[in-house]
C-alpha cells in the first residue's frame, strides 16, 4: 500500500497548485458555492498554505488546501515554493490550476512531474475560459472552467469525484467484525488527560460505525466493567478499551469474549495491520545492537499521566517489588534498578579512579577526565563503534571495555611521558589537557565520516549517560569493578607509605615500579568500564576524593578507598536523577550536572592550594 493511498482520515484532501493570479482561489470559491478564500487582482495574496474543511458535493467532506503560487519571487518566494511542494504529502487529489489566456507554462508541467512521481491522483483546469478565445480542446486530464461565470464547475467535482479510491467507502472502523444485533462493550478511562464533557473522536466515531453496523453498545469506565459483565445478562460479541486500561481489563474480560483496543482497530482502519503484525512479531528476533526508531506522531501537549510523569508510591514500589508484575513492576525491575544500580557502580568506579591518580601524581586536580584518559578511551571506543556499526557487527560490553582500556592506557601512557619532561604539576594538567583536546579532535573527525545512526549513538553516549542500563550491563561492570575494587584494598598498605615519600615506602619493602603500574592499570580499567558503559563524565574523579578528604580529615587508604566509592556513587546517584528530573521530559547529559557541582569544587581546591603555597 503506498503512501497516498493509506487512508488519512475521514476528508479527503483536495490540493490547489499554480502560479500566482491563476485563480487557485476562486475555484475554490465556485466549488463550494462560498467566499471562502481571499480573491484579489494583487499577485501573491496566498502566502501560505491554507486548509478548509467543508462538504463538497458529490464527494462529501473533504478539506481543500489553497497553495501559494509556484512563480512566486525572491527569497521568501523560495520558501513560500518550497511550503506549496511540501503540500503533496498530504493530498490525496491534486488539481493543477492553469491560466487558460497564458496556457501551460514550466511551473505547471514541473508540478505535474512531481504529482505523478507522487503516483496522486490530478486534474489539469483551465481557468479563465470566458477571457480565453480559445475553444475547448481534447487534453487527457484537462477540465475547463470559469471561476468568474461558475462554468464547468459542476462538471469539474464530477471529474474529481471519479478521482475518490472506491475502497475508501468499504472501509470499516469495527463494523466488519460485529453482526446486527450483536452487544459490544466499550471500555473508556476518564481520568485526569481526557477531554473536558466529551469523548475523544476516536471513541466517537468507533461509537457511530457500531451504529452504521445494526450493533448495541454500551459504554463503561474500567471500574465498573466487571460489574457491568455480571449484570447485562447477555455475553458480548466484544471488548474494545482504551490502550492505557488493556492490562486491566484484559483481566476482567473471559477468554471466551474478544478483546481489543481502539489504537488496533485504527491501525487497521488507517494503516496495513498486517505489516504492523509484522513489526511486532520482528522485535522477537532481535540481536543486543540493534538499531530501532521510534517515531512519535502524537501532537498533544504533555500533561499528566504521560510518559514520565507517573511517579509510583512508595508503598507500591514495595508491593511490585515482591510480586513484580504489571507495568510499574517493569518500570522499576527493567528500567529504574538497573540504571540506579549502575549509577551506583559506576559513580563510585569513577571517584576511585581519581583518588589512585592523585595519589599517583601527588596532584590534588588529577583525574580521569583533566588528564585526556576518559578522552582517549572514548576515542578508541568511538573508531570501534563506528567500524563495527557501520559494517552490521554486534559490538559487546566486554569489546566495549577493552577499546576503552586500550584507549586510556594509550593516554596514560603519554602522560607519563609528560610527567618525565615536564616538573611543574600544573604544566603535567596542562599536558593531560591537551592529550584530551587531541583524543576528543580525532573523535569528531571520525564522526564527521561516520554514518547518521551512528553519529546519533555516538552524540548520546558522548554526552555521558546512565540511561538504557540493562541487567547484563549491570552483571558486567559489577564484576569488573568489584574485582578492581578488591585489588586497590589489597594495595591499602603499600599505598599509605607511598603517600609518605618513595624513599620511605622502599624502606619498608614496598615495590615502588610494581606499585606505579598496578596504579596505572587499575585506574585505566575503571575509567574504562565508566566510558565504555556511560560515556565520558567530568569532575566527578576529581572533586569527590577532595570532598572525602576533607570531610574525614585523614589520608588513609583503608577509610578512604569505601569512603570515596560510597562518596562517589551517591555523588552520581544525585546527578542522575537532576539530569532526569531537572529539564523534563528533557533529560541532560550527566557530564553537564557532575560538571555544575564539581567544577566549583576543582576551583576552589586549585584556590586553597594557591593560599598554602603562599604561605
Amino acid at each position: 500500500m503506498s503512501l497516498n493511498a493509506t487512508p488519512r482520515g475521514d476528508r479527503i484532501h483536495i490540493a490547489l497548485f499554480g502560479k500566482r493570479n491563476a485563480g487557485k482561489s476562486s475555484v475554490i470559491n465556485a466549488m463550494t458555492n462560498q467566499e471562502l478564500a481571499i480573491v484579489s487582482d494583487v499577485k501573491g495574496t496566498t502566502t501560505d498554505p491554507v486548509y478548509k474543511a467543508m462538504e463538497l458535493l458529490p464527494l462529501g467532506p473533504v478539506v481543500m488546501i489553497d497553495t501559494p503560487g509556484l512563480d512566486d519571487e525572491g527569497e521568501l518566494g523560495e520558501k513560500r515554493v518550497k511550503k506549496a511542494k511540501e503540500v503533496l504529502g498530504k493530498a490525496d487529489i491534486a488539481l493543477v490550476i492553469v491560466d487558460a489566456t497564458a496556457g501551460m507554462t514550466e511551473f505547471e508541467e514541473d508540478m505535474i512531474r512531481l504529482i505523478e512521481d507522487r503516483k496522486i491522483p490530478y486534474l489539469k483546469v483551465y481557468n479563465k475560459m470566458d477571457l480565453s478565445n480559445a475553444q475547448e480542446w481534447k487534453e487527457d486530464k484537462a477540465c475547463f472552467v470559469s471561476a468568474k461565470d461558475k462554468k464547468g464547475i459542476w462538471e469539474l467535482k464530477e471529474e474529481i469525484g471519479k478521482l475518490v479510491p472506491t475502497d475508501d467507502d468499504t472501509l470499516k472502523i469495527v463494523g466488519d467484525l460485529v453482526c446486527p444485533n450483536d452487544f459490544v462493550i466499550l471500555v473508556v478511562p476518564i481520568d485526569s488527560a481526557a477531554p473536558k464533557g466529551r469523548l475523544i473522536l476516536p471513541q466517537q466515531q468507533t461509537i457511530r460505525d457500531l451504529l452504521e453496523a445494526g450493533a448495541a453498545s454500551i459504554v463503561v469506565r474500567e471500574t465498573e466493567l466487571e460489574k457491568t459483565l455480571e449484570e447485562i445478562g447477555k455475553k458480548p460479541a466484544l471488548v474494545i478499551t482504551d490502550s492505557q486500561a488493556f492490562g486491566k481489563v484484559s483481566k476482567i474480560v473471559p477468554e471466551d469474549i474478544k478483546l481489543t483496543s481502539f489504537s488496533i482497530l485504527f491501525a487497521r482502519y488507517k494503516g496495513d495491520l498486517e505489516e504492523e503484525v509484522r513489526g511486532v512479531k520482528a522485535l522477537e528476533h532481535l540481536e543486543e545492537g540493534a538499531k530501532i526508531l521510534i517515531a512519535e506522531g502524537c501532537t498533544h501537549h504533555r500533561q499528566c499521566d504521560d510518559i514520565g510523569t507517573v511517579k509510583i508510591p512508595l508503598t507500591e514500589i514495595l508491593t511490585t517489588g515482591r510480586t513484580k508484575e504489571g507495568m510499574n513492576a517493569r518500570i522499576l525491575w527493567e528500567i529504574r534498578l538497573p540504571r540506579t544500580l549502575a549509577a551506583g557502580i559506576l559513580g563510585g568506579a569513577l571517584a576511585l579512579a581519581g583518588y589512585l591518580l592523585q595519589t599517583f601524581f601527588h596532584n590534588p586536580i588529577a583525574g580521569p577526565f583533566v588528564l585526556g584518559i576518559s578522552s582517549g578511551a572514548k576515542m578508541v571506543v568511538a573508531l570501534v563503534m563506528v567500524f563495527l556499526l557501520g559494517n552490521t557487527v554486534r559490538v559487546s560490553s566486554g569489546l566495549l571495555i577493552l577499546a576503552a582500556f586500550l584507549g586510556a592506557m594509550l593516554s596514560m601512557g603519554f602522560v607519563l611521558l609528560m610527567a618525565r619532561k615536564v616538573d611543574s604539576m600544573s604544566m603535567l594538567v596542562v599536558s593531560g589537557v591537551m592529550i584530551g583536546y587531541i583524543c576528543s579532535a580525532i573523535t569528531e573527525l571520525v564522526v564527521t565520516f561516520a554514518e547518521d545512526a551512528d553519529i546519533v549513538n555516538l552524540h548520546n553516549w558522548s554526552r555521558g549517560s546512565f540511561s538504557g542500563m540493562t541487567w547484563d550491563n549491570v552483571k558486567v561492570m559489577s564484576i569488573v569493578v568489584a574485582v578492581t575494587f578488591l585489588m586497590v584494598i589489597l594495595l591499602a598498605k603499600p599505598l599509605e607509605a607511598y603517600q609518605l615519600g618513595e624513599t620511605y615506602a622502599q624502606n619498608l619493602g614496598v615495590n615502588i615500579r610494581t606499585l606505579r603500574i598496578l596504579l596505572v592499570v587499575l585506574s585505566s580499567v575503571l575509567s574504562a568500564c565508566i566510558v565504555a558503559f556511560a560515556g565520558p563524565i567530568s569532575f566527578v574523579g576529581i572533586a569527590v576524593p577532595q570532598l572525602i578528604r576533607k570531610l574525614f580529615g585523614t589520608t588513609k587508604p583503608l577509610l578512604m578507598i569505601p569512603a570515596c566509592f560510597l562518596g562517589g556513587s551517591v555523588f552520581c546517584l544525585f546527578c542522575d536523577l537532576l539530569a532526569r528530573t531537572w529539564m523534563a521530559p528533557t533529560e541532560l547529559g550527566i557530564s553537564t550536572v557532575t560538571a555544575i557541582f564539581g567544577a566549583p569544587v576543582v576551583l576552589w581546591i586549585m584556590v586553597s592550594k594557591s593560599r598554602r603555597e603562599r604561605g
